[in-house]
């Protein structure tokens, strides 16, 4: 019965566990997000996306641990910037608005 609860521990922390990539970080996004919210993103032009780096930037750097201790992340990002690195997140997920599937609740 122990091993049982451990297995169940370490599922609950591979789903809170944060993303290692940009897919994994766009993909938990379209998940988290609003339609009002990812289609507000969606409309906006990919110049001024750097203006959600104060709220969605910022919330993207907590939650994804974007503090230097989230190393895998920061690769993918190829960057070593905190804000870089969430600025190539929002734009990943503003690419998969406008180009990629439709249906992306």
């Amino acid at each position: 019965m122990k091993n049982a609860k451990l297995e169940y521990v370490n599922d609950i922390y591979s789903i809170i566990d944060s993303p290692r990539t940009i897919d994994e970080a766009v993909s938990r996004l379209l998940v988290l997000l609003t339609e009002g919210e990812k289609e507000n993103i969606r409309m906006m032009q990919q110049d001024d996306l750097v203006l959600l780096q104060f709220d969605l930037g910022k919330a993207i750097r907590k939650a994804f641990v974007l503090n230097n201790e989230n190393v895998e992340l920061m690769v993918s990002c190829n960057s070593i910037d905190t804000q870089e690195c969430s600025l190539k997140i929002i734009e990943g997920l503003w690419i998969q608005l406008n180009f990629n599937s439709r249906d992306l609740s």
